[in-house]
């Protein structure tokens, strides 16, 4: 019995594929950012399609537009919902609205939060940041500063 052979080590193992026969092929330079993605569960899928058609101004499914939430933006959308979705069903949505990494970039102290008008509904804190790290100095360590001496 034959076996088939490793994939290469490294980058270049996503970019290699076995097809139904169990030959190895290159599948691209590059891998696509949707086959990257996890598929979102139906369920989770259709929860967001009626909050994106329901509140408009308040959830959005292009990333560059998402805008902080308001505190307990999920017991407002309980009440407004009226079990058109379950508790279990839009927390799950919410958590995969809000891990996106737009969203969290948004999540800087100062920043307006909106509530599901679109009308801003507090500001985010300096505790409720997300901690970004600068884009310049991010992966140095830092040594000691002029004039310090570490013992």
């Amino acid at each position: 019995m034959q076996t088939a052979p490793r994939p290469a080590v490294g980058r270049l193992r996503r970019h290699l594929a076995f097809d139904e026969g169990r030959s190895l092929h290159i599948t691209s330079s590059k891998p696509s950012v949707e086959s990257a993605r996890k598929p979102l569960d139906a369920t989770v899928d259709a929860a967001l399609d009626l909050l994106c058609e329901t509140y408009p101004k308040c959830f959005v499914r292009y990333e560059a537009r998402r805008q902080p939430l308001k505190l307990g933006i999920d017991r407002d959308l309980l009440a407004a919902l009226d079990g058109a979705v379950t508790a279990h069903e839009l927390g799950r949505a919410l958590r995969i609205y809000t891990a996106n990494r737009v969203y969290r970039r948004r999540l800087r102290a100062g920043a307006v939060r909106i509530d599901l008008a679109g009308n801003p509904a507090g500001i985010v804190t300096a505790e409720q940041a997300f901690p970004y790290p600068d884009r310049k100095n991010r992966g140095r360590v830092r040594g000691p500063e002029k004039g310090e001496v570490h013992v």
